[in-house]
């Protein structure tokens, strides 16, 4: 989390509040029964891009689910 200072980050956002960002979200909706799969961009701030290229990095193919 960012700006977090209680789980060790050096300094708060200018704002006082923390960031905490979701990149992927998969779910079944609760009334349609479809999956929903939303991804956000990533804010344009150099530490989202490194966390990105990290995750990129040690991405792994999915395992199939159609067996």
């Amino acid at each position: 989390m960012r700006g977090d200072l209680k789980y060790g980050d050096k300094r708060s956002n200018p704002d006082g509040s923390i960031s905490l960002m979701a990149r992927r979200i998969r779910f079944v909706h609760p009334v349609s029964g479809k999956e929903i799969d939303l991804t956000a961009p990533v804010p344009d701030e150099r530490v989202w891009h490194e966390l990105e290229a990290a995750a990129i990095a040690n991405q792994q193919p999915e395992a199939s689910t159609n067996q």
